[in-house]
Formats: C-alpha cells, sequence, structure tokens
C-alpha cells in the first residue's frame, strides 16, 4: 500500500502497484497441464511462507513503530451500511470467540434495528416485507448460533492472543496474474490452498487444518447467516449439531457438494 504524503487512503481502500501479466483464466485452456502442475506447487511453497510469518491476535496488520502490528479489524462485515457506526468491539481479538461474538452482535442489532423499523411501519411493500423476513430468519439464525459458539469456542479467563496467519479468502484463476510464458507474476485481492500438496511441503499447516474443522462450520454459519439462500442450510445443521447429530456432513459440505 502506498501512502501520499498528503491524502491518506483509509478505512477498507488500498492503493497497489499495478502488476505486469494477466489473469490466468484468460490463459488456461492454452497452458501446458506441466506448467499448470508448477504453478500449483509454487503457491504451496508461498501458502508454506506465509503459514510460518504467524501473527498474535485477529485483525488487520497496521503500520507501526518498529513493525507492523495487528490492529482493529478492517473487514466488510464491520463496516457495510450502517455498522461502521455501531459501538461494538473492532479489535484486535485475543481469540476467535471474541470475533465471532463481535460479529454476531453486529448481526443481531442489524436485525433488531430492521425488525423494529418495519414493524413501526403501517404499510408494507413486498421489499420490505422481504427485508422484514430475512431480519427474522437472521436473528433466529444468531439465536440458535450462540450456544454453538459457547461450544466450539469456550471461554478461557485472560487468554492469550491465538497465532493467526494471512489467509487469501477469494483466490481463483481470476485474481492470479500470469505471463505469456505461464510464469507467475502476482496475485491479487488476497481462500483456497491445495491441501495435498501442503501435506508433504508443511504437515504443520495440514495439522491446523484438519483440526480445526469443527471450528470452520460456525464460522461460514456466522459469515453467511443473512444468505436467503443457505438459511435452511444452516438451520438444519445448526439444528442436527444441536441434537448431538455430529456423524452427518458438516456445514461446508451441504453448501457445496450439493
Amino acid at each position: 500500500m502506498h501512502r501520499g504524503t498528503v491524502a491518506l487512503v483509509l478505512f477498507e481502500w488500498i492503493l497497489m502497484s499495478k502488476l505486469p501479466g494477466e489473469v490466468w483464466a484468460t490463459r488456461w485452456q492454452s497452458m501446458a497441464y506441466a506448467t499448470k502442475e508448477q504453478l500449483v506447487k509454487k503457491f504451496c511453497r508461498y501458502a508454506s511462507h506465509v503459514f510460518r510469518k504467524q501473527c498474535r491476535g485477529i485483525g488487520n496488520i497496521h503500520s507501526s513503530s518498529p513493525s507492523a502490528k495487528v490492529g482493529r479489524i478492517v473487514s466488510m462485515h464491520f463496516f457495510w451500511d450502517h455498522r461502521i457506526h455501531e459501538d461494538v468491539p473492532r479489535g484486535p481479538f485475543k481469540t476467535t470467540r471474541d470475533w465471532m461474538q463481535a460479529r454476531l452482535m453486529l448481526s443481531s442489532r442489524e436485525s433488531h434495528g430492521k425488525i423494529a423499523k418495519y414493524s413501526a411501519q403501517s404499510e408494507m411493500g413486498s421489499d420490505d416485507e422481504d427485508d422484514l423476513h430475512d431480519a427474522q430468519q437472521t436473528l433466529d439464525i444468531i439465536k440458535k448460533l450462540q450456544p454453538l459458539v459457547d461450544v466450539v469456542f469456550p471461554p478461557a479467563q485472560d487468554p492469550e492472543p491465538e497465532a493467526t496467519m494471512l489467509f487469501h479468502d477469494d483466490l481463483s484463476l481470476h485474481n492470479i496474474l500470469v505471463d505469456r510464458d505461464g510464469n507467475l507474476t502476482g496475485v491479487v485481492d488476497w481462500e483456497k490452498t491445495f491441501l495435498e500438496e501442503m501435506a508433504s511441503l508443511e504437515p504443520g499447516w495440514m495439522e491446523v487444518f484438519e483440526s480445526s474443522a469443527q471450528k470452520r462450520d460456525p464460522d461460514m454459519a456466522v459469515r453467511k447467516r443473512d444468505n436467503d439462500f443457505l438459511a435452511k442450510r444452516i438451520q438444519g445443521w445448526v439444528d442436527d449439531v444441536t441434537k448431538g447429530r455430529v456423524d452427518g456432513p458438516g456445514l461446508l459440505e451441504r453448501i457445496y457438494d450439493d
């Protein structure tokens, strides 16, 4: 990120240097399989390096002297629409539990606000009725999620900040840049990494990935709690877990394997 001497770019926005190359999606069909394989392996090496550069706490990296540090979080869940004005914890969070609780608090306040708004109206259009239904549905999911958060992320007295690392949340052929020879020139829009290759390259990464499977489902539920298309799957997963039916498919499986 470049910081100007006069006007700083604030909040969620950054300025990036323009990188050479073109998106991998435009080169995919003409690229040899061996070249694709080498690119995948190179990504795994990069993921391994990032895993080793761990931080403490959950938030965003902010400039500081003598080195950068983890500070307040800057993510869409915390600043979208009116959420930027809500008085809620914004990090840095010591634990995943704290982070999850803050996100649930924001969503709960937003849902309660919409319900109060539309309940006070004498007449509602179809869009208003849809918004009211979505808010009530989201609030129902949040109420069911709260006990699960307490189980999966139990409270601890004066916990140490958890180990964290950078994680690309939207890796695709459209934000990977390559040159005409198929060489990697850059990755923009810093999600998924390559499990098999990582198993041999960085066993510690695989250990963390596999041991945290139970924790990824609640995170996905919090992230997608207001997605009307996924609401039934989230509610079904929450009901199954609450009733002790834990041998069935997890939430991620229900979403991506359907």
